[in-house]
């Protein structure tokens, strides 16, 4: 090829860089704002989030523990292979778990979700997001190629069957401790009244 040639096929390939460059402009721009969006939605999410654990709050028990922590991995999304959960995550009502805003000691919170397999650390909690304190949250480990932005992201995109979820685990807690209850109330009065039977025999054997 001679030099006419290569200097011609430059000049085509300066003028596909430019058009090239305006595209890639326009797709920055359009990502941009579907960044943007993301950015809108997650925050809308989140505080959906907090809405939605503040009313499920009212439908814990103080005396049914898997009222007052539930695991909710299982209606997160899985993995590329379909093995595992992309996070697992708990809810829990009253509990003491590590803090969300350093990294010593356990903290009481009323209500709480946290990360349980990696950074086993609180993920929002009381009103307040990890991401609210980014040196604390950069120091915590939440699986291999995740950050705290991810791990809220997988959150936020799982919400409606993680709320669904939660609201089935508390309603199976509420039907198992009552029907528990109930066969050991049922138990109680059968063997007070075969008590009762047995003395009341005793006693006619002795009026005979």
């Amino acid at each position: 090829m001679n030099k006419n040639d290569l200097q011609t096929e430059i000049k085509a390939l300066q003028e596909y860089r430019r058009e090239a460059e305006s595209l890639i402009e326009k797709i920055n721009s359009v990502t941009k704002k579907m960044e943007n969006d993301v950015v809108n939605d997650i925050e809308k999410i989140k505080k959906q989030i907090a809405e939605d654990m503040n009313e499920m709050f009212s439908y814990v028990s103080p005396d049914i523990y898997e009222t007052q922590s539930i695991s909710v991995r299982d209606f997160v999304e899985r993995d590329e292979k379909g093995t595992y959960p992309l996070a697992y995550f708990s809810i829990k009502f009253g509990q003491k778990i590590y803090s969300m805003d350093s990294n010593t000691g356990l903290t009481p919170y009323e209500i709480a979700i946290m990360e349980d397999c990696y950074s086993y650390s609180a993920i929002y909690a009381d009103g307040h997001w990890a991401d609210e304190y980014p040196n604390v949250a950069r120091q915590k480990n939440y699986g291999r190629d995740k950050n705290i932005q991810t791990v809220i992201e997988i959150l936020c995109r799982n919400w409606d069957s993680i709320l669904k979820g939660a609201y089935q685990k508390i309603k199976e807690a509420y039907r198992k401790d009552t029907e528990k209850k109930l066969q050991e109330t049922l138990q109680m009065n059968t063997e007070v009244q075969v008590r009762r039977s047995r003395l009341n025999n005793s006693a006619n054997k002795e009026e005979k």
